[in-house]
């Protein structure tokens, strides 16, 4: 089971980080789901809507604090939070 879930909205900010720190995400596959492109989109859609199911066996969700959908995103981490 997966143990940290990373929603990254905008991939190439993401890219840029891990390659000015030297660090390949498939490293830690075994215990990370990595959200982005398409993936973030739907998955973004479910938590304004209050959907978390496929957050739920995750004990860790790192989400950046501009993450953008629909000019969404005091909504999108605070009904993290709360989640």
């Amino acid at each position: 089971m997966k143990k940290v879930a990373i929603i990254e909205d905008r991939y190439r900010r993401q890219e840029q980080f891990l390659e000015k720190n030297c660090i390949n995400l498939d490293d830690y596959s075994d215990i990370l789901e990595n959200f982005i492109e398409e993936k973030s989109l739907n998955l973004v859609e479910k938590i304004v809507n209050n959907i978390y199911s496929d957050l739920k066996d995750f004990e860790i969700i790192i989400c950046h604090k501009s993450i953008y959908f629909d000019n969404k995103n005091t909504e999108i981490i605070d009904n993290l939070k709360a989640f």
